[in-house]
């Protein structure tokens, strides 16, 4: 077993979330628990790796840090946030333009942020099954005495690192689950290499943001998870070798559709082989049955989110029969490519686990989440005059097998950037009347959903697509 014991003591952290939601209109918040991938930095800058080390004998031991470690530490609710005032700060000397600190010379705003204050200034990392040597443990307690701070440089720190048990009686744990309500940033095999890569190359006059370095994003089980209220629908998820613009996401959905379609036809026996839960033709008299629907996965919710589709998410609902989801695999698996001549063309492939793109990683989309905001405009069910209403939007939610929401928001451009503003002959199907209303929606529930979420009279061809807003990481990619 390894823990390693991370105390603030001043009592006070300020450290700015991977998502850095503020710059897309957000609410700000601070990272907390402090991710174990700022955890892994902080013992690589300890000492430097290779030559560059002085104390240790080059980066043994921080290999213990690259897997997913339970946290231990206060829970959400018992770390008060405090915002920090904007402050100025003197531009360096060196800097072209800048001067000293004397009267009538130039300076520079900093962004205020978040403090936060937990109860307990400890935070607790533990790797479980780890069995450290005395070689590695020399050098992880070698590194920890060189951290002097986490997060920024007004929050000292004292780390220690154990292999007996430690008291944490009193605070909450993460753990890292597939089912889990969030998402943290871990450190991954490889990372060291990637980071004396990016050092190379600054010390060669070539500098590269820390944000270029790809992060690891793991689920994990919160202590302040709300119960789930919605049932899970079944998914299958598939990713675009280049991006389609946003404003045809009509025609990738129907073209999706029209591929599988065509594909169970030819794979399985005819048309009359074809599930009703997929071609969406109920008989008479089996009103408000659910079927499939096709959602294209934009680029959206980011601060420089382009909204561009990278990917695709075949939802079926939660009580489809195994066999169909495996035939829509399979058919899935067949097709190549997506082709509308003249439109747009990509090539598709079923999503292997890799975290990039991550507009079209189920991670993006699934939450679970009490506030989710629209990417696609949503359509209304029926013609409405005036202000939309809550029961109205309350009935909407019921038809996509949700709870109504607690409270709304409607606006007619959208909330995120990214999120898709279309004209009316880009929201309708071929055909269909364009007189009706659409919307952009930001919905609250009481308890988090789990998504994917759609509602609206388009929810069945990827319009109403809707993305949660409390991951606690994210990514700009």
């Amino acid at each position: 077993m390894l823990t390693i014991t991370v105390e603030f003591l001043h009592g006070l952290v300020r450290s700015t979330p991977a998502d850095d939601g503020t710059l897309a209109g957000q609410p700000p918040t601070g990272e907390w628990p402090p991710s174990p991938a700022r955890l892994h930095a902080a013992f690589v800058a300890a000492d430097g790796t290779g030559d560059r080390c002085r104390v240790t004998n080059g980066t043994i031991g921080i290999e213990l840090l690259e897997s997913p470690p339970r946290i231990v530490a206060n829970a959400l609710r018992d770390v008060p946030m405090s915002p920090l005032r904007e402050r100025f700060v003197v531009l360096d000397k060196t800097e072209p333009g800048g001067v000293q600190n004397y009267p009538a010379r130039k300076s520079a705003t900093a962004r205020g942020g978040l403090r936060l204050s937990p109860r307990d200034p400890r935070v607790a990392y533990l790797w479980d099954d780890a069995e450290p040597t005395q070689a590695q443990l020399d050098g992880l307690t070698k590194r920890a005495a060189r951290i002097p701070y986490f997060g920024c440089a007004d929050s000292p720190v004292r780390v220690r690192v154990h292999t007996a048990p430690v008291d944490l009686s009193g605070l909450a744990t993460w753990e890292p689950a597939d089912d889990g309500d969030g998402v943290v940033s871990v450190a991954y095999p490889g990372l060291v290499d990637l980071l004396d890569g990016a050092f190379a190359d600054w010390s060669q006059g070539s500098p590269r943001r820390r944000s270029w370095l790809p992060p690891q994003l793991v689920r994990y089980r919160t202590p302040d998870a709300p119960r789930l209220v919605a049932p899970s629908p079944i998914t299958v998820w598939v990713r675009f070798d280049r991006p389609v613009d946003g404003r045809k996401i009509v025609a990738v959905t129907e073209t999706l559709r029209a591929a599988v379609l065509d594909r169970f036809d030819t794979m399985f026996g005819g048309p009359d082989a074809i599930p009703i839960v997929i071609h969406g033709h109920h008989p008479p008299g089996t009103r408000g049955v659910e079927h499939v629907r096709w959602l294209g996965l934009p680029h959206a919710g980011f601060p420089h989110a382009d909204g561009r589709i990278r990917g695709a998410c075949v939802w079926l609902p939660p009580d489809t029969p195994g066999e169909v989801t495996e035939k829509v695999r399979q058919c899935l698996s067949s097709i190549t490519e997506l082709v509308r001549p003249g439109v747009f063309a990509a090539g598709i492939e079923l999503f292997d686990g890799t975290r990039n793109p991550f507009a079209s990683n189920p991670l993006r989309w699934v939450g679970p989440a009490r506030e989710w905001v629209s990417v696609f405009p949503v359509i209304h069910e029926r013609h409405t005059k005036g202000q939309l209403s809550l029961p109205e939007v309350t009935r909407w939610c019921r038809h996509a097998g949700l709870p109504g929401p607690v409270s709304f928001e409607s606006s007619p451009v959208p909330f995120v950037a990214g999120a898709a503003s279309l004209p009316p002959h880009l929201v309708h199907r071929t055909g269909q009347s364009v007189s009706r209303r659409y919307s952009h929606l930001r919905l609250r529930f009481a308890e988090a959903i789990s998504g994917p979420v759609v509602v609206g009279g388009g929810r069945h061809f990827g319009l109403g697509l809707m993305a949660p807003q409390q991951l606690t990481a994210a990514s700009d990619a």
